[in-house]
């Protein structure tokens, strides 16, 4: 930032700022890595804006600038200007209502807060369907989608969600609801941005839908919420759902948290209560309503793990061979125990043992050379494991490095393979030509041909076709990119080594990942830290909407 605010200070013809408008810079750039869109000033820091006030540098007013204040807050303008816009466009769809084109609200088989979910979608332009796991928010849009159709049978509805898994799985949950013609896609491909970044559908070219209803809304950026907005026609209904309390997107921005908390809002949100994945008095469903109370959280959700505390349930002696165990002195001893929770607080030597032992299943499989490759997707699909970040020996590098080692040698294979028979496999950049996307995952599987990644609705796509920059291996994948997924069995890694990234809705992620078992690994001190933890970003999606007239 030194050389850029120097350049700037120089071609501003104040070339004696330089040094403010780094510091400044700086702090934008640290708040922009945070996911924030803005910065507010210290002391100091207003000091130096006032400096800055004077020159070309910095606006306090609508002069073009490449930062932007407004009080104590201050953006790069280009944030400013996304946001502003983006309350606007928000703003202009609170004023207007639908008249249903006909009276056939669904109500059989939908609770009260459900039916209230319909009829607030079916006469907004703007709605937030908020509910944790479980909730009935998809089968409430089916039930919706449904009346629409029947209504106006050629009525235009776009499903989209922020990434490829998460739309594959929403669109997967409607066909189980009924609703078997809609294909869901993700934002990217529905606004039809390319690889320069440029957006096919926008202000000026706008989406032809009817209804527009987005997935995982809690993933949604500042960029990403501005295109889509700018894109959705006035008369177009835009229906977001999501789970407030899950994890913000990467990028800057909170939109779906400032939405849910705005009173501005009040009448075109609901959320859904009543989980019927999760009993509140359930071990998930306990933990993931601890996590929404401000109360204690942390001491609460130790107390309420305490009748879950585990041993590492592993021997450090090689077990006698049990029939089909394909990882010799491998075994889970607690595999056939009813809690749907354990925590592990105190990690040993077994730790990866214990942690590749529910890919049992998935390893045995692969031995069967007459094995479908889509039914050992599934089997490997039944567990995964999530972790808080990459590094510590409860990262995704150590764990899935470790793991790597016990698949090669339970299978005999070379472990100085790259790639091999069974390993799982991320796409970590999108690569339109083949049709892979960025949090893709596959397993490679030896064919005829040689390896070739399999991967869920998609033809094979040989190894020798991968840039191996653009893969990681995927037996652990971070708790960020196993966002829109829910898998039977989780096991959830949180390592102290990450303690700056552990948050309250990290450790609700993680956990409501979960549709059965949960193995938690983690000390006490990292789960209170989490729990304690709630992520405040500093966002101006909720100033502007205060402030029109900025």
């Amino acid at each position: 930032m030194q050389h850029l605010a120097h350049y700037l200070a120089r071609q501003s013809g104040h070339p004696e700022h330089g040094a403010i408008l780094a510091d400044l810079l700086d702090a934008l750039q640290q708040a922009h890595d945070n996911g924030d869109t803005l910065i507010r000033l210290n002391d100091e820091q207003q000091r130096a804006a006032d400096a800055l006030a004077t020159t070309p540098l910095l606006t306090d007013d609508d002069r073009i600038a490449p930062l932007t204040r407004r009080g104590d807050r201050l953006w790069i303008s280009r944030n400013y200007q996304q946001e502003a816009r983006l309350a606007a466009m928000i703003r202009a769809r609170l004023h207007d209502t639908v008249a249903p084109e006909a009276d056939n609200l669904p109500t059989n088989g939908l609770r009260e807060e459900q039916q209230n979910a319909v009829r607030l979608a079916r006469s907004h332009r703007l709605t937030l369907i908020n509910g944790g796991p479980g909730t009935g928010k998809t089968y409430t849009i089916a039930r919706l989608i449904r009346a629409e159709q029947e209504a106006a049978p050629k009525i235009r509805i776009a499903l989209a969600a922020p990434t490829g898994k998460a739309a594959k799985r929403m669109e997967e949950s409607l066909a189980a609801a009924g609703i078997k013609n809609l294909p869901a896609q993700t934002l990217h491909r529905l606004l039809g941005i390319g690889m320069d970044g440029q957006a096919r559908y926008h202000a000026s070219r706008q989406l032809p839908y009817d209804i527009i209803i987005i997935d995982e809304a809690s993933m949604l950026s500042l960029e990403l919420a501005h295109a889509l907005l700018a894109a959705t026609a006035a008369d177009t209904r835009l229906i977001l759902l999501g789970d407030a309390d899950q994890l913000a997107a990467v990028e800057p921005g909170a939109i779906l948290h400032d939405l849910s908390h705005h009173p501005a809002l009040q009448n075109h949100r609901i959320t859904l209560k009543e989980s019927q994945r999760f009993s509140t008095d359930s071990g998930i469903g306990q933990l993931a309503a601890l996590l929404g109370d401000d109360e204690n959280p942390g001491t609460r959700l130790l107390e309420a793990l305490a009748p879950y505390k585990n041993d590492l349930p592993f021997t450090t002696e090689p077990p006698p061979p049990t029939e089909g165990e394909p990882v010799g002195g491998i075994r889970l001893q607690d595999a056939e125990s009813d809690a749907p929770i354990h925590w592990y607080p105190i990690p040993d030597a077994n730790l990866y043992r214990a942690l590749i032992a529910p890919y049992l299943p998935y390893l045995a499989q692969l031995q069967d050379p007459d094995a479908n490759p889509q039914d050992l997707l599934n089997t490997y699909d039944q567990y995964r494991i999530l972790c808080a970040g990459h590094h510590g020996i409860l990262g995704t590098r150590r764990i899935n490095a470790a793991l790597r080692q016990l698949h090669q040698r339970a299978q005999g294979a070379d472990t100085s393979l790259n790639y091999y028979h069974g390993l799982p496999l991320m796409i970590l950049e999108n690569d339109h030509a083949q049709r892979l996307y960025n949090g893709d995952i596959g397993i490679c599987l030896e064919g005829d041909n040689g390896l070739q990644l399999h991967l869920p609705d998609h033809e094979p796509v040989p190894l020798a076709r991968l840039n191996p920059a653009t893969l990681a291996d995927a037996y652990a994948l971070s708790i960020h990119k196993s966002q829109g997924s829910e898998y039977p069995h989780v096991a959830l890694a949180l390592d102290e080594y990450a303690e700056r990234l552990l948050s309250r809705e990290l450790l609700y992620t993680g956990i409501t990942r979960s549709k059965g078992r949960l193995d938690i690994y983690a000390s006490a001190d990292a789960l209170k830290t989490a729990a304690d933890t709630p992520t405040r970003r500093n966002t101006g999606l909720a100033w502007h909407l205060e402030h029109p007239e900025a």
